[in-house]
């Protein structure tokens, strides 16, 4: 079964293909690197966004915060964003895992859509 995400706490790269996003990894004790293959992926960005690499993938606001709204649905289709790096008002750890369980709600929908259609 296909992974359908991957929770990575440090990205060093990430290639952008929207349809296979990769991530490739590296340890910085031994320089070793390993690509992940998903189908998604959730980034942790700090306090300022650091969005521009995916702004291919879904529309930024003039801040730089990926544009969606409370069930964390963008204008691409399958693409969902959670956490700081959306435009909201509050950025706190407890709206961040809200985020996450509506994205991944509202993930399972659209998955399971995509299959009914199929």
């Amino acid at each position: 079964m296909k992974k359908l995400l991957a929770l990575l706490l440090a990205l060093c790269a990430c290639s952008g293909e929207r349809t296979a996003p990769t991530d490739a990894d590296s340890s910085e004790s031994t320089g070793a690197t390993e690509t992940l293959q998903a189908d998604g992926l959730f980034v942790s960005i700090g306090l300022l966004p650091q969005n521009a690499p995916f702004a291919a993938l879904a529309a930024l606001d003039d801040a730089g915060y990926f544009a969606s709204d409370e069930r964390c649905l963008t204008h691409t289709p399958g693409v969902f964003v959670a956490g700081d790096c959306r435009a909201k008002s509050v950025r706190q750890l407890t709206t961040a895992v809200a985020d996450g369980a509506s994205a991944a709600l509202a993930a399972l929908r659209y998955l399971r859509l995509a299959e009914s259609h199929a």
